[in-house]
């Protein structure tokens, strides 16, 4: 019976009944000799713990030799069997662990073991949530044999470290790709670094956090900086994106350079959200000098089923890194099923608008598991190809 555990989020000050049992065959969750303990913020019915959160028990009779763990309540189980904690801090009086992920369950009974004596100290409640650990691409066939693609998700206690891209062949075996680096000052993302090949550094995005904007530069061989508004809940609400451009002045005769300008570049975005935090659309005007030279729009359509992808970084992140799979993850709350944009060119140049939609299949907990896209085709017919399965922890 020698675990360790490890729970997340809690924080609400919530009296609870801290009970013990010396009898080890037969742990229940019956009467046993009731002791207060306190559990800080998360963690009660109307406000369940997630993945990484650091919850606080207040009492007594902790030690260095404390072992907690987590078990589905009324299961009368083995702690064994159960949910190891990992505890980050402990004393006399207090102990603090973090949160597990629940994995399809949110009511769980928490144990305290010293030795062979078991302590029930109440109820706790995680989100019931998945993570993904892999979205993996189409198989293709074609003259150099079969070809696929795949991206890895690397967590650490609940937040998201690296996503990680390969390629797979028959010719040339497996390659890594592009991967995403995030690093954090507390909760707050503080940096993202985009690198090809293992090693080779193509882009570096960094954030700082003043008051309700945030300012983040970006660094690709060229200088962005751009401005994020965000509102009192941290929702972004405007953006602006700054940058020059040099350019050469040459002699019609000979082709020298014979001077030079700048021209200066802003984009202006606004952004619009549901009643379930899902970001619904944006606007952006792109301007020129001072001149408006185009703009533009994006809407979205959701499902009501559960995001792939928890909203364990905000939902403006994706809309600023210009990942490979931005729209699939600006969900906050579900998934994208489309976005309207405006027609233009190629195979749009009739259409005011254009669609693209997505089908989602999903599991028995309404989480996705596979994504298609839905193509009209140029005798007006739906072909439906998969972009991705997704596999979670």
């Amino acid at each position: 019976m020698k675990k360790y555990f490890k729970i997340t989020m809690l924080m609400l000050t919530v009296g609870l009944c801290f009970s013990c049992s010396d009898d080890d065959d037969s742990i229940t969750t019956g009467s046993y000799i009731p002791k207060e303990v306190t559990i800080s913020d998360w963690g009660t019915a109307d406000k369940p713990a997630t993945w990484g959160n650091e919850i606080v028990v207040t009492g007594d009779g902790f030690s260095a030799s404390t072992e907690l763990y987590l078990r589905p309540a009324e299961s009368n189980i083995d702690p064994d069997k159960g949910i190891s904690l990992e505890i980050v801090d402990c004393n006399a009086g207090s102990i603090k662990f973090l949160a597990p992920l629940a994995g399809g369950n949110s009511e769980y009974e928490l144990l305290q073991v010293e030795g062979d004596l078991v302590c029930s100290l109440g109820t706790i409640y995680l989100k019931d949530e998945k993570f993904p650990s892999r979205l993996v691409g189409p198989v293709n066939n074609n003259e150099w044999g079969v070809n696929s693609s795949y991206m890895d998700f690397k967590y650490e206690r609940g937040e998201l470290m690296e996503i990680k891209e390969y390629s797979v062949s028959d010719q040339f075996g497996t390659s890594e790709g592009n991967c995403y680096t995030f690093t954090y000052d507390g909760d707050r993302i503080s940096s993202l670094v985009k690198t090809q090949m293992g090693e080779l550094v193509v882009k570096t995005y960094t954030f700082e956090y003043k008051g309700n904007t945030v300012l983040v530069k970006s660094d690709d061989g060229s200088i962005r900086n751009m401005t994020l508004t965000l509102n009192n809940d941290g929702v972004m609400t405007g953006r602006t994106e700054e940058w020059e451009q040099s350019n050469p002045i040459f002699d019609e005769d000979t082709w020298e350079v014979i001077g030079g300008y700048t021209d200066y570049y802003k984009d202006v975005y606004a952004y619009t959200y549901d009643a379930q935090g899902n970001m619904s659309g944006y606007t952006v005007q792109n301007l020129m000098n001072g001149d408006e030279i185009n703009d533009s729009y994006m809407r979205f359509q959701y499902d009501s089923k559960h995001t792939f992808l928890p909203h364990i970084l905000p939902a403006w992140f994706w809309t600023i890194t210009y990942t490979d799979v931005f729209n699939y993850m600006v969900g906050y709350t579900n998934n994208v099923v489309g976005y309207t944009v405006p027609g233009g060119g190629g195979p749009f140049a009739r259409a005011d608008e254009v669609t693209i939609s997505y089908e989602l299949e999903y599991d028995k907990d309404e989480y996705p598991t596979y994504i298609y896209t839905l193509n009209e085709m140029f005798d007006g017919s739906i072909e439906k190809f998969k972009l991705y399965d997704v596999v979670y922890n």
